[in-house]
């Protein structure tokens, strides 16, 4: 959070399709066995990446809007 801008928005899922509509990658964290490890995804153009709360995640439609589900694994 460092070195990127954090924003936040009154209507996540419009937000959300006007990116894809402008040509940015959606993606959203998840911890289903379906979602990919971040470590393994390449961001090739502008990117969004929407993440949950620590006890209830995204919230489904918005994880509907997500073009992607990656997950972000802990260090050991």
């Amino acid at each position: 959070m460092e070195v990127m801008p954090v924003y936040s928005v009154k209507n996540m899922v419009r937000f959300l399709e006007q990116c894809k509509e402008d040509g940015y990658c959606v993606m959203g964290t998840s911890l289903s066995p379906q979602s990919l490890p971040l470590s393994d995804v390449r961001v090739e153009k502008p990117t969004v990446l929407v993440l949950g709360n620590e006890g209830y995640g995204v919230r489904t439609n918005v994880a509907r809007a997500c073009q992607v589900q990656v997950r972000i694994e802990g260090g050991a």
